[in-house]
C-alpha cells in the first residue's frame, strides 16, 4: 500500500480548492468556480494565493472539453519552465515517474487536494 486514498467531495458545499505537493513546498489556492468551466486551451484562471505569491494573479491552464487529463493546473502557466510548475492533472494523469507534466508530484512526496467551505462570521452583541 502506497498510502494513496481519495474522498469524493462532490457532495460537499465548498468554495475553494487547495492543491499542494506532499511536502507543502509548492501549493496554490483557487476558487471552485475556476474549475467549473471548460474554457479550452491555455485559458486564464485566477489563483488567489500560492507558494510564489500572497496576492491574486492569473495562470494559464488547460481546460479542454472532452480531454480526460484536463484540467491541467499550474502554479505558473501550462507551458512555463518545461512544466515544472504543473501541480495537478485530472484522472491520475502523469502517474509515470518520468512524465514531465508532474515533476512536482514525483519529486515532492505526491500531491494533496483540499476543499474549503467559507463560513459566515456572526457578530455577537456586547452588553
Amino acid at each position: 500500500d502506497d498510502g494513496t486514498f481519495s474522498i469524493a467531495f462532490h457532495e460537499y458545499k465548498f468554495h475553494q480548492f487547495m492543491f499542494a505537493t506532499g511536502d507543502m513546498e509548492h501549493w496554490l489556492i483557487c476558487s471552485k468556480e475556476e474549475l467549473e468551466s471548460r474554457d479550452g486551451f491555455n485559458c486564464e484562471k485566477k489563483i488567489l494565493r500560492s507558494s510564489i505569491s500572497d496576492i491574486p494573479y492569473t495562470s494559464q491552464w488547460m481546460m479542454r472539453e472532452g480531454s480526460v487529463e484536463d484540467p491541467w493546473i499550474s502554479i505558473l502557466s501550462h507551458f512555463d519552465m518545461n512544466h515544472e510548475t504543473m501541480i495537478y492533472g485530472e484522472a491520475s494523469w502523469g502517474m509515470d515517474k518520468t512524465d514531465q507534466h508532474l515533476k512536482l508530484k514525483t519529486q515532492h512526496k505526491g500531491l494533496n487536494v483540499w476543499i474549503r467551505e467559507l463560513r459566515s462570521r456572526t457578530k455577537s452583541a456586547r452588553k
